[in-house]
């Protein structure tokens, strides 16, 4: 099941035998299982690959992505296409470039909505 934020974003949409994102990080559906150390190293790579993005740094090529997180090519790509696959990042063919996905915000908005807000 789904969670639905606002008319256009849905949170861990099933993929096609029924998996939310979560559920393909759990099940290795992001280049290889992630268990134990190797998966702590793996999620530290993407959340390397992930901070090179800022509000002034909207869109990056694979080389300055490459260039911030010091990863070899092959290993950004690798990267960059499960993240893309997963909805974290989208990929403008055409620029050649990568920028944040709507998962992230989603992801964003349901963090949001899930504070305990004093007022």
């Amino acid at each position: 099941m789904s969670t639905i934020i606002g008319p256009l974003f849905r949170i861990a949409e099933p993929n096609a035998i029924g998996l939310g994102f979560a559920a393909q990080l759990r099940e290795g559906n992001m280049g290889g299982a992630l268990r134990g150390e190797d998966g702590l190293k793996a999620l530290g790579k993407v959340m390397r690959v992930l901070d090179c993005f800022s509000t002034r740094d909207r869109a990056l090529s694979l080389g300055e992505i490459c260039m911030r997180t010091g990863f070899p090519k092959a290993t950004t790509h690798r990267l960059l296409s499960s993240l893309t696959e997963l909805g974290f990042i989208e990929q403008d063919r055409a620029r050649e470039r990568y920028r944040l996905g709507l998962t992230l915000f989603a992801l964003g908005s349901l963090s949001l909505a899930n504070l305990a807000l004093h007022r």
